[in-house]
């Protein structure tokens, strides 16, 4: 693999409540080419994010017009990022929703400006620089395809 490197314009972040399969959340609205809510679990609400998570693959995902982030801080610099994607469900890995949670923990927690995102393919590293953010991490070729305009 090599490594990418993506810019992304810094975005505003709104504190907001979101209703999920009739409970409330406190929630962080970003949108950073596509829409995400950042859930921040901790010792507090644990218990109930997991009931959110067991509905989350009962029910095959999230379908409104936002993503779902579920960030655990680990330290200043790392956090865990699950993400839920509208009309899909849990995924493996999403650049946007490490980039908003990233925003959102650097926000809430003082976080420092490079934070290395955990998630279920490995880590990716997101740097805070004034108006922008960068997302670096290892990538690889998939597949190739070719398109005809006739």
């Amino acid at each position: 693999p090599f490594i990418t490197r993506v810019r992304f314009k810094r975005s505003l972040i709104r504190k907001e409540i979101i209703g999920i399969y009739n409970e409330e959340y406190e929630s962080y609205f970003v949108k950073v080419g596509v829409n995400h809510n950042v859930i921040i679990r901790d010792e507090n609400n644990k218990e109930k994010i997991n009931k959110l998570k067991n509905d989350f693959n009962k029910y095959g995902g999230f379908c409104e017009e936002t993503n779902i982030n579920i960030v655990e801080k680990v330290n200043d610099n790392t956090i865990k990022v699950e993400t839920y994607e509208r009309g899909v469900g849990l995924t493996s890995n999403c650049g946007t929703g490490s980039v908003a949670s990233s925003l959102v923990t650097n926000y809430l927690f003082d976080c420092l400006n490079n934070i290395n995102v955990i998630n279920e393919y490995g880590k990716i590293s997101i740097s805070i620089l004034g108006n922008y953010v960068y997302m670096e991490g290892p990538s690889e070729r998939i597949c190739s395809i070719e398109v005809n305009y006739d």
